[in-house]
C-alpha cells in the first residue's frame, strides 16, 4: 500500500478508490444526500478499523464490503423500525363493538 507524503495509508487507500464507492453508493441509496452519508460512514469505520488491516490486503474490496454492510444495516434497521411502529398503531387503534 501507498503512503502519502505525511506516511498515512488511510488517505493513500481513501482518495484512490472515492469515487468508485461513491458511485457505489449513489447505485445503492438512489438519493446524493444518502449516498455521501453512507461514503462518509465507511470511511468513519475505515479509520477505525485501520489497524486491523493486513499488509497486502485488498482496500478497494474492504472498503466497498464496509459500505455494503452499513447499507445492509441501514435496510435492516429501517424494516424493523416500519414493523415496529406498524405494531405499535395496531395496539393503539380503538377496539370496534362487535
Amino acid at each position: 500500500m501507498a503512503l502519502t507524503p505525511n506516511g498515512s495509508p488511510v488517505e493513500a487507500a481513501g482518495i484512490e478508490h472515492i469515487d468508485g464507492l461513491y458511485s457505489y453508493a449513489l447505485v445503492l441509496t438512489r438519493n446524493r444526500s444518502e449516498a455521501e452519508d453512507l461514503l462518509q460512514e465507511t470511511y468513519v469505520r475505515a479509520l477505525g478499523a485501520m489497524g486491523r488491516l493486513r499488509t497486502g490486503s485488498n482496500v478497494k474490496s474492504w472498503l466497498f464490503t464496509i459500505l455494503r454492510n452499513i447499507w445492509f444495516n441501514q435496510l435492516r434497521y429501517q424494516r424493523t423500525a416500519k414493523l415496529v411502529a406498524m405494531a405499535s398503531a395496531w395496539r393503539m387503534r380503538p377496539s370496534r363493538p362487535c
